[in-house]
């Protein structure tokens, strides 16, 4: 069973009740070609009004992180936006799409930056046609554009991601045997070993609370964010003002002058993250700029 799909399917099923007890979300849907295929770019707004900032989560298959930000939404008021892309019955991190019988796959959380050498970078997909190429780019602008429109009215951006949260280990598939390193958490911020990665590079301070798991932490970009949940004691990474261009939400939002707040969890973790969730919002009510 696709247990992503399973939860998506529940979430679904989640807002319907909701909606059935008098608390309806408006959605409003955009969507672009890419192809052969199709995203949407759905915003869900709250009858309650707005809260100040907008929830946004572009990885379809981190369900955890989607259904405590409708909870939110329900709670709070304020809007959401989120992507919608996969076939029927599977939800997928990546989106992938077909230009003249050739398959393109890219992150969409690696599309804000108008470099088409960065966009390059995460567009994968080979073809020796340079208009083919020149024309999926086109598209992943497009989109980019599209989710930018609906989320730049909004002075403060809260993202909502999901990650792995695995040791690294030894994996044995058939007579093959890899090595595969530790997935993505608050210690790919530091230092390790006198080798810096990129997370850890594009990092000022970090504050850990040895109490938390790994796999929940915060990313911001204002140094005031970063000492208010710090004085909540929660694990919090500062990014830093110089960050590598990577195409990331994150950086985007930086160069934009927007407050970027990026809330992770672990994959499925729905009550830690609307936990974290209530700890941001009132970070966001009681520090105002």
């Amino acid at each position: 069973m696709n247990l992503n799909f399973f939860f998506s399917t529940l979430l679904a099923a989640f807002l319907i009740n909701i909606s059935a007890n008098g608390q309806a979300l408006q959605l409003k849907e955009s969507y672009v070609v890419l192809g052969n295929d199709t995203v949407f770019v759905q915003k869900y707004d709250s009858p309650l009004g707005a809260n100040g900032y907008c929830l946004i989560h572009v990885h379809e298959n981190e369900t955890a992180s989607l259904e405590a930000g409708f909870r939110m939404l329900l709670k709070y008021g304020g809007s959401l936006v989120t992507l919608r892309h996969s076939p029927p019955g599977s939800v997928n991190r990546n989106i992938q799409f077909t230009i003249q019988k050739t398959l393109f796959e890219f992150d969409p959380n690696r599309i804000f930056s108008k470099d088409t050498a960065i966009l390059n970078k995460t567009l994968s997909g080979k073809s020796n046609d340079v208009a083919i190429r020149d024309s999926a780019l086109a598209v992943v602008q497009q989109l980019a554009d599209v989710i930018l429109k609906e989320i730049e009215p909004f002075p403060n951006w809260v993202a909502l991601h999901n990650n792995k949260n695995t040791p690294a280990k030894w994996a044995v598939s058939g007579k093959e045997v890899e090595f595969e390193a530790e997935s993505y958490s608050i210690v790919s911020y530091i230092k390790k070993f006198d080798e810096a990665s990129e997370s850890s590079l594009s990092a000022s301070d970090v504050y850990v609370n040895p109490v938390i798991n790994n796999s929940e932490f915060f990313i911001v970009t204002s140094p005031m964010d970063f000492d208010a949940i710090q004085q909540k004691r929660f694990t919090v990474v500062l990014q830093n003002d110089k960050p590598i261009e990577d195409g990331s939400l994150s950086v985007f939002a930086y160069g934009k002058g927007k407050r970027y707040i990026n809330s992770e969890a672990k994959h499925g973790k729905v009550e830690e993250q609307y936990g974290m969730l209530e700890l941001l919002h009132q970070v966001l009510t009681e520090n105002k700029f």
